[in-house]
C-alpha cells in the first residue's frame, strides 16, 4: 500500500481555473489544491491546458505505479493502457482506442486438440485490440470445462474491430 500525502483525487477544474481535490466528507469544503488562471473571466488555451495537466497528475501518478508494478510481473497492457488514459485526461485528446467491439480469433494451444488447428472464436468489448485479446482468451479458458489451460496459451490468430458473425468478410 502506497502512503500518499497529497489532496485525494479525483481532482476537478471549477471551470475558471481553480483545482480542487476530493472533500473528505459531506461537511467538508473540497481543499483547494491549484490556481493556474490569472483572470477567470479570461480563461486562455494555455491555462486549461495547465488545468488539464494538474488535474491528470494523481490518474499519472497512479499510472506509474501501475507501470512499475506491471513491469515487475512482465505484463504490461494493462499498464499501457492505465498510462494512455493519463495523458489522455492531461492533454484533452480522444484516444483511439475507446471501447469497442472486436471479433477474436484463437488458437488452441497443442496440448489441448489432437490436430493442432481447433480454434476458438470469441465477440467482446474492450479498450483496445491488445485487451480483446486478453478478454478472449480468458473467455475461452472459462469455456472449457475440466481441462487446465493458461489464458495466454491461446495464440492470437485474427483481430478485427466490430462483430462479424454468420456474413462474409469477402467479396463483399
Amino acid at each position: 500500500m502506497t502512503n500518499t500525502r497529497h489532496t485525494p483525487e479525483p481532482w476537478e477544474d471549477n471551470g475558471n481555473g481553480l483545482i480542487y481535490g476530493q472533500s473528505s466528507g459531506d461537511n467538508d469544503e473540497a481543499p483547494f489544491v491549484a490556481d493556474v488562471c490569472n483572470d477567470p473571466n479570461a480563461y486562455t488555451e494555455q491555462e486549461q491546458a495547465n488545468a488539464r495537466l494538474i488535474v491528470a497528475a494523481p490518474k499519472l501518478l497512479a499510472a506509474c505505479r501501475l507501470v512499475i508494478a506491471r513491469w515487475e510481473h512482465g505484463d504490461l497492457a494493462e499498464a499501457a493502457r492505465e498510462c494512455g488514459d493519463a495523458v489522455a485526461c492531461a492533454t484533452a485528446a480522444c484516444p483511439p482506442w475507446e471501447d469497442e467491439s472486436y471479433s477474436v480469433l484463437l488458437l488452441y494451444p497443442d496440448y489441448a486438440n489432437d490436430s493442432g488447428t481447433e480454434t476458438y472464436y470469441a465477440f467482446v468489448e474492450a479498450a483496445d485490440p491488445i485487451a480483446a485479446v486478453a478478454q478472449a482468451q480468458r473467455q475461452a479458458v472459462a469455456a472449457q470445462e475440466g481441462v487446465e489451460i493458461e489464458p495466454e496459451d491461446f495464440a492470437p490468430l485474427l483481430v478485427t474491430q466490430g462483430h462479424h458473425a454468420s456474413e462474409a468478410l469477402f467479396n463483399k
